[in-house]
């Protein structure tokens, strides 16, 4: 996939944006009930884009005006931080939603800026505490390796807010493998990052020769989802979609027995 100023563009980038924009509508959908039956806690919805890119165009909007586009529509009272690394198309972002004073466009590394907002979180509830505030952080790494580290820590951090993760799967076997033969072995796999991260998953069939797709790691487990295709990973379904995203064919049509899921401990029981 061709990278230009950090923005990736496939024959799947269209597609990619549309699934994104029923995503968040979903999700939305879920939050605003939420929101009406409990007018009292003050709520608002917390949004993190780690890699926004410069927006798009509103031809063509990219994760941050389709953020903007399904928040106005669904009436949610709202924060969001997008996080870009490349000077220019901050630049560009942060002229596109001057007009937005509910959106904080950041240049800088999402490794460096986002931990900030771990320690300090600008929405909290009545407790000052993070559970039951809602909202999305949106990963889109453009085919390299999400950072799943920055990822546990949020979700420890952030326990119902839910993560959106756009991945080449095919790219990360092609990682560890390559760390194989430099003699490295303990790469862990995608199967064994998202069991670090303490999240139920949702996944749907990849596309494609890079095996694209969406994870949605929530507290719940979201049925709605079903219909478009998503399915807990925690399903014989959903197993079958996570071992074909995770190993390689050698791996898939191998004697010996490939571990399944196991589930990380539930992300809000000791909160």
């Amino acid at each position: 996939m061709p990278i230009y100023d950090n923005i990736g563009q496939s024959e799947y980038t269209e597609m990619k944006h549309r699934q994104y924009r029923m995503i968040l509508s979903v999700q939305m959908n879920i939050v605003r009930g939420a929101f009406n039956k409990y007018p009292q806690y003050k709520n608002r919805y917390l949004h993190f884009d780690i890699n926004p890119g410069n927006g798009g165009t509103l031809e063509e909007p990219g994760s941050p005006l389709i953020f903007r586009d399904e928040v106005t529509k669904h009436a949610l009272p709202h924060q969001a931080y997008f996080i870009e690394i490349n000077e220019s198309n901050a630049t560009d972002l942060t002229h596109e939603l001057r007009y937005d004073d509910t959106a904080i466009v950041i240049h800088g590394d999402h490794s460096e800026i986002l931990p900030e907002y771990i320690n300090n979180p600008p929405v909290t509830n009545s407790r000052g505490g993070t559970k039951w505030v809602y909202g999305s952080l949106f990963s889109d790494e453009n085919g390299k390796q999400p950072p799943w580290e920055l990822l546990r820590t949020f979700a420890y951090a952030y326990p119902t807010i839910d993560i959106i993760v756009y991945v080449a799967a095919t790219n990360i076997k092609r990682i560890r493998k390559q760390a194989e033969v430099m003699g490295n072995e303990n790469v862990p796999c995608l199967m064994e990052q998202l069991k670090t991260i303490p999240k139920n998953w949702i996944v749907r069939q990849p596309e494609g020769a890079h095996h694209w797709t969406f994870l949605i790691g929530s507290y719940e487990h979201f049925p709605e989802f079903k219909k478009h295709g998503f399915v807990s990973v925690k399903s014989a379904e959903g197993q079958k979609v996570l071992h074909k995203l995770t190993y390689t064919k050698n791996e898939l049509s191998g004697q010996l027995e490939l571990p399944f899921y196991v589930p990380p401990t539930d992300p809000i029981a000791n909160i």
